[in-house]
């Protein structure tokens, strides 16, 4: 295993950048990622990732900082986001088990064809506001990562004992997004993000973790997180 945050995965100093971000509901994934923790915590090579912050990353803004969207600009990504993501219905994904990859932790999510869809719906949206340069984010198949690589390990090893540790798997509720605005501290070896809007699917019911309320773009439920991310 390899150090994550190291090499092109480095932004340029100063820069924030937008993603949109699906965050699982702690209640749903919590047992899973808990009974990996045990594992994770003996490894001295990976960092593992806080509850509250497992995300996959969705769609993401890559050619430019956060600085450089004019707040006109931001309000029609985030409606054009409303308007797509709004057309595709709110479905389930099983997370688990536990991989380990070259740069850290990772739960696989299945079946994968409508999280794809929604990974193209909103990658469209980027590229139709933005540019194709600006949408040409690939973050493989889709899956929540555990935990980042800090530093050279044997990810077999790992990997075996991850798949020791539990038999559990999690069913995931997929029935919204966040825009985020995500910076990297590479001296804390973090990633942290502030939420600036939350855009739900189409046909979604009440979302248990925000109590009812619908981001408008204007800070409604926005909370800063952190990921450690080695």
């Amino acid at each position: 295993m390899d150090r994550y945050l190291a090499g092109d995965v480095l932004w340029p100093e100063g820069w924030t950048k937008l993603r949109v971000y699906f965050v699982p509901r702690e209640a749903e994934i919590g047992a899973l990622a808990d009974a990996y923790r045990p594992v994770l915590g003996a490894c001295d090579f990976v960092a593992p990732i806080g509850t509250g912050q497992l995300h996959e990353t969705v769609a993401a803004l890559q050619d430019r900082p956060a600085s450089a969207v004019p707040e006109a600009e931001f309000a029609r990504f985030e409606a054009l986001l409303r308007h797509w993501l709004g057309a595709l219905p709110a479905f389930a994904v099983t997370a688990g088990g536990a991989m380990a990859s070259r740069h850290g932790v990772l739960l696989d999510l299945t079946p994968d064809a409508a999280f794809v869809r929604l990974q193209q719906t909103a990658r469209s949206v980027v590229e139709e506001v933005f540019g194709a340069d600006s949408a040409q984010y690939a973050g493989g198949r889709p899956h929540v990562a555990l935990a980042y690589g800090r530093g050279p390990g044997d990810s077999g090893l790992l990997q075996g004992r991850l798949r020791n540790a539990t038999d559990l798997r999690a069913r995931l509720t997929v029935d919204a997004v966040q825009i985020v605005e995500c910076v990297q501290d590479v001296a804390r070896n973090e990633i942290r993000w502030t939420e600036r809007a939350f855009v739900r699917l189409g046909a979604s019911g009440p979302h248990p973790e925000r109590d009812g309320a619908v981001g408008t773009g204007n800070g409604v439920g926005a909370q800063p997180r952190s990921v450690a991310h080695a």
